[in-house]
């Protein structure tokens, strides 16, 4: 059997790639009367992340009633994809088709003082509802595992085979680059050969402006971490370099490993070791520590409203280097959408 899961930070890089957007589309200018991130109030969607989002299927305006059956809509095609292509490998597959429900709280709740005073970042302690990612947008409810009495009545070499052909190899990246799971993600996706160059160098854009490899962001990250190190963090460089640190330090602790497929999953193994209640104690207070500091830091130096305004305008200019490229790749999808949906578009 597998001996790893999909760790909380693949779902952080599935978020920013879809539901991070599509938070973003929805959210609140401001956290409230007392907490807002900024007096200024600015798009919140910018330019690569609208086409980004018509490449999802998704649209900046869309009602909440419109997102949560577009999500349940997109949940069942990808598990009936999924079954699909397991019989075509021999194996019986029972779509898992959860209750889904589009949740926008007043604010984004993982950015309000109150919250990360109780729960940090949540990497150590976190609401009884640990499938509300990064504040909300999406929760997802399967009361019952629908394989569950299929996979206890294998043998160990059947569920060995029957993993494999759902989640391939862990070992192989090549394998788990042809598993069901990958094969119905890129039919979703509407991923195609001629998209992948134009895929790699938006992932590398978006990485490079999450890492603050641009001047601007460089100056910027100087500014908050600069107050992070009169709040006794001088090591920190960036609010993004304080979440992976905690996280880091987080998998350290538990002996944890990760891996990372071609397909950009990561899988973190098991821990080799169990924590103590005084090691926990101690992490989650260090952890509420550093949170705490990078929102105060992040007010101060208004450092939302400023990162942005530099992110709009690096898309802007990255749209204006690839609008022919990007315009095919959603004008695909959305086409590829419709044959899907079996619906036409006007």
């Amino acid at each position: 059997m597998r001996s790893g899961r999909v760790s909380r930070r693949f779902l952080f890089v599935v978020l920013s790639g879809y539901a991070l957007v599509f938070l973003m589309a929805c959210a609140p200018a401001s956290i409230g009367d007392n907490d807002s991130l900024s007096a200024t109030v600015t798009p919140l969607v910018g330019p690569l992340d609208q086409i980004w989002l018509r490449i999802l299927g998704d649209t900046p305006n869309a009602t909440i009633e419109q997102r949560q059956a577009r999500a349940i809509a997109n949940e069942r095609i990808q598990e009936e994809l999924i079954a699909a292509c397991m019989s075509e490998h021999g194996f019986v597959y029972y779509p898992m088709i959860r209750n889904i429900t589009v949740v926008f709280p007043d604010g984004i709740a993982s950015e309000q003082r109150q919250w990360i005073e109780e729960f940090g970042f949540g990497q150590s302690t976190s609401p009884e509802d640990s499938n509300i990612y990064e504040g909300g947008a999406l929760r997802f409810e399967l009361t019952q595992d629908p394989n569950q009495e299929l996979r206890d009545s294998m043998s160990a070499a059947e569920l060995a085979a029957w993993e494999n052909a759902l989640w391939g190899n862990i070992t192989d990246n090549q394998a788990t680059s042809t598993s069901c799971f990958a094969t119905a993600n890129r039919v979703m996706s509407g991923s195609l050969d001629e998209f992948t160059a134009l895929r790699n160098e938006i992932g590398i854009f978006r990485d490079s402006v999450l890492q603050g490899n641009f001047p601007e962001i460089i100056a910027l990250n100087s500014e908050w971490a600069t107050c992070m190190a009169s709040n006794g963090f001088p090591q920190l460089r960036s609010p993004f370099h304080a979440r992976e640190t905690i996280t880091r330090e987080w998998e350290d602790l538990h002996g944890m490993t990760t891996e990372i497929t071609d397909e950009g999953v990561v899988w973190t193994h098991a821990g080799t070791r169990i924590a103590t209640p005084e090691e926990l104690r101690l992490f989650s207070a260090r952890e509420i520590s550093i949170a705490l500091a990078t929102y105060d830091c992040q007010i101060e130096t208004d450092y939302e409203a400023r990162l942005s305004q530099i992110d709009f305008e690096l898309q802007r200019q990255f749209v204006e280097q690839h609008a022919a490229e990007l315009e095919a790749w959603a004008y695909h999808a959305e086409h590829r959408r419709a044959n899907l949906y079996r619906i036409e578009i006007g």
